[in-house]
C-alpha cells in the first residue's frame, strides 16, 4: 500500500485519539492530531490522567509507552 499520497487527521488527544495516531504510525502514515483543549490536566478532571493497565498494555504494544512513564506517574495503590 502506497501511504505517500494519504494525510490522516486525528481529532482528539484523549487516550482513544492517541492509540489510533500510533497505530497509524506503525504502518507508516504519518497522522496530524489536533485537540481543541488546551488547559494543563487538573485533578478535578482526573480521566484525563489515569491510563488503566489495559491501556497500558496496549501502549507498550503500539509504542508510546515508554514515554508515558518518563511524564507519568505510577500509581501503585490507591
Amino acid at each position: 500500500m502506497l501511504t505517500d499520497d494519504i494525510q490522516v487527521l486525528v481529532v482528539g488527544a484523549g487516550v482513544g485519539g492517541l492509540s489510533v495516531a500510533a497505530a497509524l504510525r506503525e504502518v507508516g502514515l504519518e497522522p496530524v492530531v489536533i485537540e481543541r483543549d488546551d488547559r494543563p490536566t487538573t485533578d478535578t478532571d482526573p480521566g484525563r490522567v489515569a491510563l488503566w493497565p489495559e491501556t497500558v498494555r496496549l501502549f507498550e504494544r503500539l509504542g508510546p509507552a515508554a514515554d508515558l512513564e518518563d511524564a507519568g506517574t505510577r500509581v501503585t495503590r490507591w
